[in-house]
């Protein structure tokens, strides 16, 4: 049914949104206490609806309080227009989306609920707050009229509807309604610490979308919401399961970061033993169930399989296993197909397997091409060194190689072409032609501070403590030039 005017749902309490068939219609209330109004979760999206529907019950002017239950992108525009009508008007709410709301640099008075012992006080009558935090929001919040008892839920008791109904009509309907909103919008655990927290008088439950709620069904609803058991959300715990095996990856060896991803899916679902071929490499980890799934992929012509074996399994977790063995599969693929991309430096001495620029083979060249040169043309050639020392005590092969590949592409960046980097183990050589030695080290005293203030290895944010040394090449070998170096002193 569609209303065209507002409706009253309790003695000064009043619905005064739009009846659109949406399958998030959004409510909004008033609550009246003789000339004052107080307004609740407001949106842009309704402004027509709204204006039109307050304004047999009270004068826009008279409109005092604004209540924000929740933070939403079209609550924000709303919020700018009531200020140009109702310039006096006050927002209500937690401090986390006042906060929020200042971002975006509205400038109203707020009213923070945190900050004056969860109620505000209005003529005849006080409104109770009930912290519901990261039920959809951080601040969320739901607000009480005792003197009415209803209660304004915001998301909490919130409905997914095809077809609106301010009122449920078939309860067996709403509940699974109910629940397919509560599973799908809102973190299981906060919800039900949330039904907790309310009072036990409540007569009529306002949500912000879907039906109000009266009478015994609202304690129905209730216990339905209380009784959900959170199912296996596959997507997610695929997501989380394949991303610690990249991690793992970057940190350990791959055999302990199998161990580990065994571990990982066994916590979600009960496998019995994993094994894996990778590059003609066998690991088996646990004991075989009777039960399989296996998975293949190629890559450049060379097989890699992952396997696991269970008892007992459902549907849908063997679908989640066989899905989660690919996306491993694949995380293996893409850390053998780095190392493959390196193939062809691994056949060249010269240049170094784990970053691609020169290795330490190079020097001979370095002599004959650059410093031979600069004797018979005089010109000046500065040698630095750039030492790391790793941020951490415990990390991992993969990761120190993670580590030094980001540094030498840096260091590709800000040299010239003709400036030659040469990685000799932990420590990098640059030679600079054409440079002396006061612009070598300007330049490498910048290049060391990008280094140190850089995060290193995607989320692990690692970091380096970087420092360098420089010298002028002096006619000498090379060497001689390079424990020349080393006996410098350390710059950062």
């Amino acid at each position: 049914m569609k209303f065209k005017t507002p409706v009253k749902l309790n003695e000064n309490v009043y619905w005064v949104g739009c009846s659109e068939s949406k399958l998030l219609n959004q409510n909004i209330y008033l609550i009246k206490d003789e000339d004052v109004a107080v307004l609740i979760d407001p949106v842009f999206t309704q402004e027509g609806c709204i204006l039109d529907r307050i304004s047999p019950i009270v004068k826009l002017s008279n409109i005092k309080y604004v209540i924000i239950q929740n933070y939403e992108p079209d609550v924000l525009k709303m919020l700018e227009e009531l200020k140009r009508l109702v310039p006096d008007i006050v927002i209500v709410t937690h401090w986390k989306i006042g906060m929020f709301l200042k971002k975006f640099g509205l400038d109203m008075n707020i009213y923070v609920i945190d900050e004056n012992e969860w109620r505000l006080k209005l003529k005849n009558k006080t409104l109770e707050f009930i912290f519901t935090p990261f039920n959809y929001f951080a601040g969320s919040f739901c607000t009480y009229d005792k003197e009415t008892s209803a209660l304004f839920s915001g998301e909490l008791f919130s409905a997914i509807k095809n077809k609106f109904q301010l009122f449920v009509d078939k309860e067996n309907v709403y509940i699974y309604s109910l629940k397919m909103f509560h599973q799908l919008y809102l973190p299981f655990e906060y919800v039900k610490k949330a039904l907790k927290a309310l009072p036990e008088d409540i007569e009529l439950v306002a949500p912000k979308y879907g039906s109000v709620l009266e009478g015994d069904f609202i304690k129905k609803s209730k216990n339905e919401l209380l009784s959900l058991t959170k199912e296996i959300e596959l997507e997610e715990i695929a997501e989380e399961v394949v991303s610690k095996f990249y991690e793992d990856l970057i940190v350990y060896e791959i055999d302990e970061a199998l161990k580990r991803l065994f571990k990982n899916i066994k916590n979600a679902i009960n496998i019995s033993y994993l094994e894996a071929v990778v590059l003609d490499e066998e690991y088996k980890i646990g004991k075989k169930g009777t039960n399989r799934v296996d998975v293949m992929l190629q890559i450049n012509d060379t097989p890699l399989m992952f396997a696991a074996s269970f008892e007992n399994l459902t549907k849908n977790e063997k679908e989640l296993l066989r899905d989660l063995l690919v996306r491993v599969a694949k995380a293996i693929s893409y850390v053998i197909e780095r190392q493959m991309s390196f193939k062809k430096v691994k056949n060249n001495p010269i240049l170094d397997t784990i970053t691609g620029v020169f290795s330490k083979e190079y020097l001979p060249i370095v002599e004959s091409k650059i410093l031979k040169q600069a004797i018979r043309h005089k010109f000046p050639v500065a040698i630095g060194s750039i030492l790391i020392d790793y941020d951490h005590t415990h990390i991992g092969k993969l990761y120190k190689e993670c580590i030094l590949r980001e540094i030498a592409k840096l260091l590709q960046r800000q040299f010239r072409s003709s400036d030659i980097i040469i990685r000799d183990n932990n420590n990098f050589l640059i030679f600079m032609p054409f440079t002396d030695e006061k612009n070598a080290s300007l330049k490498l005293s910048k290049v060391v501070k990008s280094l140190n203030n850089h995060t290193y290895c995607g989320s692990k944010k690692m970091n380096v403590k970087a420092c360098y040394k420089v010298i002028r090449y002096d006619n000498s070998s090379i060497y001689e030039v390079l424990e020349k170096l080393k006996k410098e002193k350390v710059k950062v």
